[in-house]
Formats: structure tokens, sequence, C-alpha cells
């Protein structure tokens, strides 16, 4: 049987010079849309590898602020499916900062524990992205927050497939948006 892998990468995008980030990953949410295989026990198992003339269904996070132009793929068809919502859960460490990343893009902090002296209030920046506490220290926090992803759906052809093993690699093309100026 023949194995397929994705392997997700990024178009020219502008994050050496503006705040930003797009990520592209296979859906392996428990309740996501890779799904068809099951265990012995009756639950939900999902893939990290894909036979040829498998669906592959991916989700695509952007910051609050870029916009993805394009997402392609080197063997298959892709088509954009819509927006789903997703929910994660990840601690974030402070170390003597006042700063942290998330590993995804975020539109809202739904919950915030914070293990030890907590930092205050924490604010999301402008690339979803970059999480702000009140004040500096060495701390963490346990963090609950939602984002919304565009679902891709990667359709391959097992007849197409050039090899026993193949990769496709999904690529975004995206941009900065700029930030609109009020004038008074």
């Amino acid at each position: 049987m023949a194995i397929a892998q994705i392997q997700a990468g990024f178009g020219p995008g502008q994050t050496l010079k503006y705040p930003g980030a797009v990520l592209v990953e296979v859906d392996q949410r428990p309740d996501g849309l890779n799904q068809h295989v099951v265990l012995p026990n009756g639950l939900p198992q999902n893939p990290s590898s894909y036979a040829p003339g498998d669906t592959v269904f991916l989700l695509v996070y952007a910051s609050p602020n870029v916009r993805v132009d394009s997402v392609n793929s080197s063997w298959g068809e892709l088509d954009k499916v819509g927006p789903t919502q997703s929910n994660h859960h990840e601690e974030l460490v402070f170390e003597n900062t006042d700063v942290a990343r998330l590993s995804r893009p975020c539109q809202k902090l739904d919950r915030v524990v914070w293990s030890g002296a907590g930092l205050g209030e924490l604010t999301i920046q402008e690339d979803g992205l970059t999480v702000t506490a009140s004040r500096r220290g060495l701390s963490s926090a346990y963090v609950w927050y939602r984002s919304q992803p565009i679902v891709y759906r990667l359709r391959t052809s097992a007849a197409d497939c050039p090899i026993p093993a193949t990769t496709a690699f999904v690529a975004a093309v995206w941009e900065h948006l700029p930030v609109p100026v009020l004038i008074p």
C-alpha cells in the first residue's frame, strides 16, 4: 500500500516586516473531519498518514491581521470548504517577561488559570498569537481559547500517485492587511 504525507509550507508572507502568521495543519481534532479510522474500542483515531485516494481535511489558521490569498497543493485537488471553530488549550510560560506566544492564532481567550503567582490580565495582540500579561515575572498560565480556521479538502487519486510513498506539499500565500488609519 502506498503512503501519502502532508507537509505544509508558506508563501512569501511578511513575517519579517509585520507581525502575523498563517498555519496549515491536518485536521487532527478529536471531533474533526478526518475520523475515518475507528479503534477496536469504537473511538475514532486521526491517522497521521493517508493512502493515495483518501480525502484529507486541512485547517488553515490566519492571524486576524493577514489575508490568505491562496492555498495550493503539489498533488491532488484542493477545495475550500469554509470556516469552522476550533477550541484549544495550552500552557504559556513567562520567564521574567510579560510576553508569551500561542501556537495558533486566537480569536478569544475563554479561560486563564495561573500556576502560582499570576501576572495579571492577559491581552491578545494584533497578530492573534502574542499574549501580553499586565506585568513581568516568572509564571505559567493555562489558557483555553478559540480560533476560526478555514477548512480545505485535499482529494488525492491512487491512479495519480507517482511512487509508493509520496508527499503532498501544501502552501499558503498571504499578505499583511494594512492597519486602518482613523481621521478625526
